[in-house]
């Protein structure tokens, strides 16, 4: 998952996907832009993708796990 601010990348997730569950597997951010508190931002959006998964897809996905499976 990638995070822009203005166009340039300031963040990304590297995420898996197992049967009721994603892991945020690694999360990188520039420290120029922590005052946006991506950390945060990034686990908001992580669960905004699980429900779209769910709602769209039938996922099923139960859990966020911040690090490894």
């Amino acid at each position: 998952m990638l995070h822009r601010f203005d166009g340039k990348l300031v963040a990304f997730s590297v995420l898996a996907i197992a049967q009721t569950m994603m892991s945020t597997l690694y999360f990188v951010f520039d420290p120029d832009y922590s005052f946006l508190k991506l950390g945060v931002v990034s686990v908001l959006k992580e669960i905004e993708f699980m429900r779209f998964l769910n709602e769209k897809y039938n996922y099923g996905l139960k859990y966020l796990i911040l690090g490894d499976l």
